[in-house]
């Protein structure tokens, strides 16, 4: 209650709803409706102390009205449930709404606000660190393959569509390709359709446990596909797997099959797909490598660009670039 007669003290000075958030920590939607309920009791800008607490306490019953239990009560009860509340939210598909159904078949009756408060507090999640790992020019390529939907080949035929990206890891510049089967054939040549876009092939290839690309997977002793072991040696790249279920691991290319589903499928329409893999090139070089990346802080063009243009000015150049 003190906290709504703070917010509408600042209310009436004149504070704007933004400022009020960030000096309570609250978001602008909890101040908007403690300040929207505050007038339907006659707050004015000349309310008086006790004017302000008379109207603080009716906001405050309008808005635990339907709680069945108070607030601090609530804390109380649901601590007596503690064991059980961690039992629960440890199985797969818990929810806090399924939480209450629970409590309530026990004869518990506390509002949902009350759940989430209570579990923030007992079992607070711990947070997830991010280390974004710097790679050096031509040292990594992460690559990725995923469904995307139905489009029609050259004979009109519907048919499952997957998307192909390759992104380097140092400059974030994406090569991207549309094909209608995941073999192993149709994997070795994207990535050799890749390295021709680049023009150059990246030290180590890191990829998911697609078949097409590892037969087994195993943290020590992946068993590699043949063919593609026979790709990586003519290119002189290595390959690198990820663990099982860790896709996070390959987080520079994970997003990139999302993006390319919003970016190049969502409202647009295609005649074949080589009508789509021209816009995806096109895509590729002339929109999606112009804008800066966040975590880089540079446009994708630009990073990839710089050491190539001075390998050139150097006469460095070789058959195999490796500044990617």
């Amino acid at each position: 209650m003190s906290t709504i007669r703070e917010v509408l003290y600042q209310h009436i000075k004149g504070n704007s709803q933004r400022q009020i958030a960030r000096s309570f920590d609250l978001s602008r939607d909890t101040i908007r409706k403690y300040i929207e309920l505050a007038k339907q009791e006659n707050l004015s800008i000349l309310a008086s102390d006790s004017e302000l607490n008379r109207i603080a306490i009716k906001v405050e019953e309008k808005l635990y009205k339907n709680e069945p239990i108070h607030r601090a009560s609530a804390m109380i009860i649901l601590a007596e449930y503690n064991e059980a509340i961690g039992n629960w939210l440890k199985q797969r598909s818990i929810t806090h709404t399924q939480i209450r159904r629970l409590l309530l078949a026990e004869g518990v009756k506390v509002s949902n606000r009350s759940i989430n408060r209570y579990i923030q507090k007992a079992f607070p999640k711990l947070p997830k660190n991010t280390i974004h790992i710097k790679t050096e020019p031509g040292q990594e390529a992460q690559v990725d393959f995923g469904y995307i939907g139905k489009m029609q080949d050259v004979n009109g035929k519907n048919r499952k569509l997957y998307a192909f990206v390759m992104t380097l890891s140092h400059s974030r510049y994406r090569y991207v390709e549309f094909a209608f089967s995941q073999d192993q054939v149709s994997w070795a040549q994207l990535h050799v359709n890749a390295f021709n876009f680049f023009g150059g092939v990246p030290s180590r290839v890191i990829l998911d446990n697609l078949k097409a690309g590892v037969i087994k997977p195993d943290i020590y002793d992946p068993t590699l596909n043949e063919t593609y072991s026979e790709l990586s040696r003519f290119y002189g790249f290595t390959i690198d797997p990820t663990k099982v279920f860790k896709p996070e691991h390959k987080g520079k290319v994970e997003r990139s099959i999302r993006i390319v589903r919003e970016q190049l499928i969502a409202g647009k329409s295609y005649s074949n797909i080589i009508e789509a893999n021209i816009e995806a090139i096109k895509w590729c070089k002339n929109e999606i490598s112009h804008r800066v990346c966040t975590t880089t802080g540079s446009k994708p063009i630009d990073t990839f660009l710089g050491p190539v243009l001075r390998m050139r000015a150097f006469g460095t150049l070789g058959l195999k670039i490796v500044s990617i």
